[in-house]
């Protein structure tokens, strides 16, 4: 068994940077610890290479490509309404931060259970009809091929992840919320596992900031030269779905560790329980620093 399966996004051990200087760190340093490396990115890419020279004691490693999806159906049993009418409940708990049917909703897609395919969701007439009633409702004046596609977009991801079958490890720990933190709720939920959830930058935050400045998302022309202090039915949608990802991943970890208090006081406005937050800054090695010679003999500048 896996003692830590380690789950990152776009990072260790194919791209060089930050959070992945910092997992190397971690896995070099505890040699006595079995990892496991699920990586989380967006297509496969034959040119791509290692980075980081894998240590001894990584075990375990995988690639998940959120959008290289299946358009085959590979079920126990065909959904009845019943799963679909219990799918779309679970579904609306979500919208509505209840989280108690996310187990029984993930068990319909693996397992003994699974009745629902990428297929089921995608193809299905009663999804389908359940899409046009939230448009009619909430979307009326928002393009409707935009509005199909976005959903698309957000659902095609989360249904590659559901489906995907997590090694068995003691902990899972994503090293960010987002699509990793749900791989690491998906794991905790099959392996009955524990889940940390480290975060060096905040997810969420970083969306909102990309999402409010991307030129990809459909918005309509302003008749006026107007300045709006809100964002289009599509961007606010994205944000949601990427803070609901979140909220996720805090509601089910065992642990929430970041880098210093303004995090902290953030992911508790982002729906993480303040009693599980552990703030650990980055450390700094100040014996390798001491030889230095200060030049300045006026009051010191920290940068």
């Amino acid at each position: 068994m896996i003692d830590v399966c380690l789950i990152v996004e776009g990072a260790y051990p194919y791209i060089q940077g930050g959070v992945s200087t910092w997992v190397h760190q971690v896995i070099n340093n505890m040699r006595d610890v079995k990892f496991g490396i699920v990586h989380i990115s967006a297509h496969s890419d034959p040119t791509r290479s290692l980075k980081y020279k894998l240590s001894s004691n990584v075990v375990f490693l995988n690639d998940i490509y959120l959008h290289d999806f299946e358009t085959e159906s590979h079920t126990l049993f065909k959904p009845t309404k019943e799963n679909y009418d219990n799918l779309m409940k679970a579904y609306e708990d979500l919208m509505n931060h209840n989280y108690d049917r996310l187990k029984d909703f993930l068990s319909m897609f693996y397992g003994d259970n699974k009745c629902f395919s990428t297929v089921e969701i995608v193809y299905s007439k009663y999804v389908f009809e359940k899409l046009n009633e939230f448009y009619e409702k909430h979307a009326w004046n928002t393009s409707y091929l935009d509005y199909f596609w976005t959903w698309r977009g957000m659902h095609l991801p989360i249904l590659k992840l559901i489906q995907t079958k997590m090694p068995e490890a003691k902990i899972y720990h994503p090293v960010s919320t987002g699509y990793a933190g749900i791989l690491g709720a998906i794991g905790k939920f099959q392996n009955e596992g524990k889940l940390l959830v480290t975060e060096h930058g905040l997810y969420s935050q970083e969306r909102i900031l990309e999402i409010s400045q991307a030129d990809w998302i459909y918005e309509p022309d302003s008749p006026r030269f107007i300045v709006q202090g809100h964002l289009s039915f599509l961007k606010t949608w994205w944000n949601e779905y990427f803070q609901l990802l979140g909220r996720i991943a805090y509601h089910f970890s065992d642990q929430i560790c970041t880098i210093y208090e303004g995090n902290r006081v953030k992911e508790i406005a982002f729906g993480a329980d303040p009693k599980k937050i552990k703030v650990i800054p980055n450390g700094v090695n100040v014996h390798s620093l001491q030889s230095i010679k200060r030049k300045r003999k006026d009051k010191p500048h920290i940068g």
